[in-house]
């Protein structure tokens, strides 16, 4: 799939992040990472 708008791409990738929170535990590597990226991508994306 290509995304032709910023926000379509950040609505899945959101998506993705929350449903690793969602069937993972808050102690799980998956669950930690999940926040780490989305903290990244949110200071990424705010210095475009």
């Amino acid at each position: 799939r290509r995304y032709r708008r910023l926000d379509a791409f950040q609505t899945d990738l959101f998506k993705v992040f929350e449903r690793a929170r969602k069937l993972t535990l808050p102690h799980s590597k998956v669950y930690q990472d999940s926040i780490k990226l989305e903290k990244i991508y949110i200071r990424l994306r705010d210095e475009i």
